[in-house]
């Protein structure tokens, strides 16, 4: 179908804003491949009165849009860039897709978004060229109905033996997490086959070496599960002559503040490990080259949340422990993710926004925290099981170890862009299924 539709000004004008610029904006704005995948829903200029909407619409038919006809408004006349123009029009194509934003009251024109050669730009199109599909849904949204949410069995559960707190509560934890019935939750949060073989076939001996890797000062700190901020801190720092650079190792980062350092007494309780003390674990295979990281990455402008909080403290309150060691450095990535994964559980080092609603979370987000979240709830109930203490410090760690080296996270469907002008640029676009 050729040329635009007529029909009244008045009908057409109550579709869009009457701000010109705010449309033109919008219109133009270019936009990534990796955007097409919208993380926000789009904010167009809607009208007064009229029905928001975001639905998926697909052509039925061609149709050319002609931006400069009198019936269209006057803020997105001549709105459209010359370039996606032929012959003076926007040329749309059987089995485009974009979105319908608005109708007019008559349900005889919608306002649709889009994607031109990677450019946003409005069209005016009768309602009856367009087959409506599903309501827009965020990224985020999609990506939470690809990830379930999930939990740690109801079974129950009996202390592992262990002639300490830490090393029943660590055994008891990956005894949980080992299980038959516990494997298959890893598996549907994407965790690959050679990773539940590589941590599971031999759980035992990978937390026998997890356990025997403990310092043995950070040992007598750690078995009672009675230890105050001040134990952890005075604890053997970092240096530049320890540990090895060879060495593998488990570190614990805190961080505090000038008015909440640890007092002249010792808490068992560990309440003075509070919200405004932060914790952070990592692991390294090359501790030096790890602590050039930090030096070089931690600035004012970083948008990392973990050193955003580390630049509040000053540099004397930075605490940088390592408290498991392998020495010859010849350990598998499998053990030293179960050991960082093992501390950030009985520390709860995680960043508490993983907790929280998901509402506004980034999709990648959004798997962390349902990940952190099964992995927690196992932490929860071996804890409960031991005797563990709770311990409530402001948690850094975003990511969940043992998922580090997994494999795309999306199923995407493939869709190419409607046949048309065969000059013209065309892409294919990814939506997640």
């Amino acid at each position: 179908m050729a040329g635009s539709t007529s029909m009244s000004t008045v009908d057409v004008n109550q579709l869009v804003s009457r701000d010109r610029s705010s449309a033109a904006l919008v219109s133009t704005s270019r936009t990534t491949i990796d955007q097409l995948l919208l993380t926000d829903e789009p904010e167009p200029p809607f009208p007064r009165g009229s029905d928001k909407l975001c639905h998926a619409v697909e052509m039925i038919e061609r149709y050319a849009c002609d931006d400069s006809a009198s019936h269209i408004p006057q803020n997105l006349r001549g709105a459209t860039p010359n370039q996606l123009k032929t012959d003076g029009k926007l040329r749309l194509y059987a089995k485009e897709q974009g979105f319908i934003l608005s109708i007019n009251p008559k349900s005889t024109h919608g306002m649709v978004l889009f994607m031109k050669e990677h450019i946003q730009v409005f069209a005016i199109v009768p309602t009856t060229l367009l087959r409506q599909g599903s309501a827009f849904r965020t990224l985020a949204d999609k990506t939470a109905d690809n990830i379930p949410l999930l939990e740690a069995p109801a079974m129950g559960l009996q202390p592992q033996q262990a002639n300490n707190l830490f090393d029943r509560t660590v055994r008891t934890l990956w005894n949980l997490v080992s299980r038959p019935y516990s494997i298959p939750k890893l598996q549907e949060l994407l965790m690959p086959e050679e990773d539940i073989a590589g941590y599971f076939s031999t759980a035992r001996d990978n937390v026998d070496s997890i356990t025997n890797a403990l310092l043995p000062q950070v040992r007598h700190v750690l078995q009672s599960g009675e230890f105050s901020l001040r134990d952890l801190t005075s604890l053997r720092h970092y240096s530049e002559n320890w540990p090895r650079n060879q060495a593998s190792c488990i570190y614990l980062r805190i961080y505090t503040k000038r008015n909440d350092r640890p007092g002249p007494y010792s808490d068992t309780s560990q309440a003075d490990i509070n919200r405004n003390v932060g914790m952070y674990i990592g692991q390294s295979r090359r501790i030096r080259d790890r602590m050039g990281e930090y030096r070089r990455n931690m600035v004012p402008e970083t948008r990392d949340p973990h050193l955003r909080i580390a630049l509040k403290s000053s540099p004397e309150d930075r605490h940088m422990i390592p408290i498991m060691i392998w020495e010859d450095g010849d350990v598998s990535s499998h053990i030293l993710n179960m050991a960082e994964q093992t501390m950030i559980l009985l520390l709860r080092s995680y960043q508490p926004f993983l907790f929280v609603s998901e509402n506004d979370l980034y999709p990648v987000t959004v798997v962390n925290s349902r990940r952190a979240k099964l992995l927690a709830s196992f932490q929860q109930k071996a804890a409960s099981t031991t005797g563990w203490p709770r311990i409530n410090c402001r948690g850094l760690n975003q990511e969940s170890p043992i998922y580090g080296n997994t494999r795309s996270i999306y199923q995407f469907l493939s869709i190419p862009m409607a046949p048309g002008n065969p000059n013209a640029r065309s892409f294919t676009s990814h939506r997640i299924r």
